[in-house]
């Protein structure tokens, strides 16, 4: 398969590569990866690059408050 035909059939599932590298990273810091690591597996020369990965969203932050109050 050639790049443009992926990022076709990407675009026609409603999504984009960097979503997908975006969740690869997401996925590897909330199973324990050190950011370290997550910044070499993502080509990163510089780690605050791969700290906003490390940032929770919304749902994370939530949980954690059900867990605490819930």
């Amino acid at each position: 398969m050639s790049i443009r035909s992926i990022q076709r059939l990407l675009s026609q599932l409603g999504t984009h590569p960097h979503a997908l590298r975006h969740t690869y990273a997401r996925k590897l810091v909330e199973g324990g990866t050190d950011i370290a690591t997550v910044a070499e597996l993502l080509g990163h020369t510089d780690i605050n690059v791969t700290r906003r990965y490390s940032k929770p969203d919304m749902n994370t932050i939530e949980q954690a408050v059900t867990n605490i109050f819930g």
